[in-house]
């Protein structure tokens, strides 16, 4: 007796399941769309929340921030923000992942606007606002430039 009952099991490319991966972030993120100008950086946090791609073959969960970065100065300039990290108001920092799509170390033309997004790791799922926190830049006097962006969530669906 042979069993004709199977069922098959659906087989997705890398960039299939990278597709399916932004489509559900780009479902839950929150809009953000705050800008700061600053030295000669216009950076826009244009959304976040939470990324979860397949990486050999295994479910990863991140926090994402997409983000614009405009040299706003009359000189190129290195995009080359320090001591990037995601605050959660509890006292807990996470840092940035060294993945995304963003270059963290690039330089850009006067007038040039880059796009991507920079991925954090350990960021907990139930958290209902963050800040976003880097320094880019400095100003006369050496000082480097803080940026920070309050970032209130989309409640999860999960």
């Amino acid at each position: 007796m042979t069993c004709r009952n199977h069922v098959e099991i659906p087989t997705y490319t890398e960039e299939e399941l990278l597709q399916i991966a932004e489509e559900n972030y780009n479902k839950s993120a929150t809009l953000v769309n705050k800008k700061i100008r600053k030295g000669s950086f216009e950076v826009i946090v244009t959304k976040a929340g939470f990324f979860n791609p397949f990486e050999w073959g295994e479910k990863k969960q991140y926090f994402r921030v997409d983000m614009e970065i405009k040299n706003i100065g009359k000189e190129s300039q290195y995009f080359s923000p320090s001591s990037m990290v995601i605050l959660d108001g509890k006292g807990n920092q996470y840092e940035s992942s060294f993945s995304g799509t963003l270059r963290t170390f690039s330089k850009i033309y006067p007038g040039v606007t880059k796009r991507g997004y920079v991925l954090f790791e350990n960021v907990p799922q139930s958290l209902t606002s963050v800040r976003l926190v880097f320094e880019l830049g400095y100003d006369s006097n050496f000082n480097p430039y803080l940026f920070e962006y309050d970032i209130t969530l989309n409640k999860q669906n999960d």
